[in-house]
């Protein structure tokens, strides 16, 4: 069998609600869809979520590395030789983990179909039968970000995040209002987005941690490893890293250093499913629990993580594969496992591949 054709498909699918984060206000996300076709004529399909508030990748510049160099490199290869596709794209061009993450989830998905097993059975099989999730609400108002807090619990959500990372004192305010807003039994998180440098975060953060949180995310910028392991030693609440893991060697890097007591996997940065098992897996060894985020993604990505939620035994919180309740995304068929998004949580997969179909 062999890869026979690969086609991209941009798609540009508005937010609900433009989503704020202390990198910026995002109303747009503009992805890429990618559908692989095997020489017996099984499609395998794919996504890229850049989302330009967050990512270092732009969907022109997925477009473009994957029409010069990704998909010329796997056009002839055996779609079921993942390890070998992956580790030559790598050798092809560096970095533009989205855009490689894009052909592993349709690689994931060929194969699926062609086995007739979903992708998660490829993972070595389920640990649960639902994944909880957790709704995030961006910067704004106070008011409307605790109105928003209540409106998603109302409607089954057991976990709440709300960004921060802008101001401060808005931000202590903010916490205050939604978790009086939510009550005491809904878990709480906060994300940053890299938004505070250390002695703003070490003076702010601990006036937070009364209102019981359950994280505290990314507080610090990427690259300052050393902050982030100081405010793992001081602080009561566990710290999640996400901007500072992109992939392999971060994970190491981050526990081996002490800077993270909880890693957030989006599945594009580690290139997809294959790098995002091998991050969980570093992680489960050293006895660090991890969650699955999002760019977010639409149906396909979404998908795709759920399918890696439902198979990784060290997923121990609420997930964020939210995306197809915060995007006005028609790209596919309606999936059963998504029908409660919307009521907080995913259920287990049905189908093979990544079990979803494009709407023509």
């Amino acid at each position: 069998m062999k890869i026979e054709k690969v086609e991209i498909l941009q798609k540009a699918v508005p937010f609900r609600r433009p989503f704020v984060i202390a990198g910026g206000e995002t109303t747009l996300c503009e992805h890429a869809i990618i559908r692989i076709i095997t020489d017996d004529g099984t499609i395998g399909l794919g996504e890229a979520a850049t989302m330009q508030s967050y990512s270092d990748e732009t969907h022109t510049g997925v477009e473009a590395v994957l029409k010069e160099k990704l998909i010329p490199a796997i056009i002839g290869l055996d779609p079921f030789e993942i390890n070998a596709i992956m580790e030559l794209l790598d050798k092809t061009v560096e970095g533009n983990s989205y855009a490689k993450a894009a052909i592993d989830l349709a690689l994931h998905d060929v194969i699926g179909k062609i086995t007739n097993q979903p992708v998660y059975q490829m993972l070595g099989g389920k640990c649960r039968d639902t994944v909880p999730l957790a709704w995030a609400i961006g910067i704004g108002d106070i008011d409307e970000v605790a109105s928003e807090a209540v409106e998603y619990v109302q409607k089954g959500y057991k976990t709440i995040k709300i960004k921060i990372g802008n101001d401060p004192g808005r931000d202590i305010d903010a916490v205050k209002e939604v978790r009086s807003a939510i009550g005491d039994e809904i878990k709480l998180r906060v994300d940053a987005n890299q938004g505070y440098d250390y002695d703003t975060a070490i003076e702010t953060l601990p006036k937070m941690e009364k209102y019981n949180l359950e994280l505290i995310e990314q507080p610090l910028p990427r690259e300052d490893i050393d902050g982030m392991a100081k405010l793992c030693e001081k602080l009561e609440t566990p710290i999640m890293a996400d901007e500072s893991m992109f992939g392999i060697k971060d994970a190491i890097e981050l526990i081996k250093r002490k800077a993270t007591d909880i890693i957030n996997i989006k599945i594009m940065k580690p290139c997809g499913l294959r790098g995002s098992r091998a991050v969980a897996d570093i992680a489960r060894a050293a006895g660090v629990p991890c969650l699955v985020g999002s760019m977010p993604e639409m149906g396909v990505g979404s998908a795709a993580g759920l399918h890696f939620a439902i198979a990784m035994p060290n997923i121990n919180y609420a997930c964020e594969m939210i995306g197809p309740e915060m995007l006005v995304d028609d790209t596919i068929h309606p999936a059963p496992f998504f029908k409660h998004c919307e009521n907080g949580y995913l259920e287990l997969p049905t189908g093979v591949g990544l079990g979803v179909s494009l709407k023509e």
